[in-house]
């Protein structure tokens, strides 16, 4: 209503859809365009993501972006410190990650552990 535009995705899924459009052979990169151009991103779980060269590269397309054009982003992930974010990811994308982002950590037993005896 306000007209901003946000996207929500997980990480898995969005690298996937990613990558299927950067391989595929018409080359349509409109999720990437779009993850990088939206008012917020809130990109969740990430590190479950299968990763490889092409996921590294594109996160930090993504986050380096966002970051230059001063780009609203959520994040949410298990990985607790930079390093366990740089041995993932490499230095490059940790240092933004952490340097750029605020830190918000949550603590509390898994609801879905709960939810299912």
């Amino acid at each position: 209503q306000k007209g901003y535009n946000a996207v929500y995705c997980s990480a898995a899924s969005i690298f996937k859809r990613v990558e299927y459009e950067h391989f595929n052979l018409n080359h349509e990169t409109s999720t990437l365009e779009s993850l990088k151009a939206c008012d917020l991103l809130v990109l969740d779980d990430l590190g479950a993501e299968f990763n490889s060269p092409f996921v590294t590269s594109t996160l930090y397309d993504v986050v380096n972006s966002r970051i230059s054009e001063r780009r609203s982003t959520i994040l949410t992930t298990n990985y607790i410190d930079e390093d366990a974010l740089a041995r993932r990811y490499g230095e490059k994308i940790s240092s933004r990650l952490i340097g750029c982002c605020t830190v918000l950590p949550f603590f509390g037993e898994d609801i879905r552990i709960l939810r299912n005896p």
